[in-house]
């Protein structure tokens, strides 16, 4: 089971931070201090992120109910919840998204493209 979000102080900001190995995601627990006042905006926190994620991630292990939401996933140059996002074509035009729900910190898989904000 994957930790939810950590509460924060108001001298430091604490975040989960991605680490991937081998195409695998591994979540790793990091506290960043970070002055008051820093410049960093979303979208360059978000590219950062980018910038180190695996280009395809496969899920695999469900059978039965959603299983077909298994499968290779590539890397989106769209933001999930300030998160990279991945995307999986599957039969007759449609696409499941891989995100991070900005609630839970978890990683969910959807058919559903509006679910990425509701965080479902």
């Amino acid at each position: 089971a994957m930790p939810s979000s950590p509460g924060g102080a108001a001298s430091a900001a604490e975040e989960k931070e991605d680490e991937y190995e081998d195409g695998k995601l591994h979540l790793k627990e990091a506290t960043k201090t970070k002055p008051a006042g820093g410049t960093d905006t979303a979208n360059e926190l978000f590219q950062s992120r980018l910038k180190n994620a695996p280009q395809t991630l496969i899920i695999t292990g469900r059978e039965g109910s959603n299983s077909n939401l298994m499968g290779t996933f590539g890397l989106s140059a769209e933001p999930g919840n300030g998160y990279p996002r991945y995307t999986k074509s599957v039969a007759f035009g449609g696409t499941h998204w891989l995100f991070r729900s900005s609630g839970t910190g978890k990683w969910l898989v959807t058919d559903d493209e509006s679910n990425i904000a509701k965080n479902r």
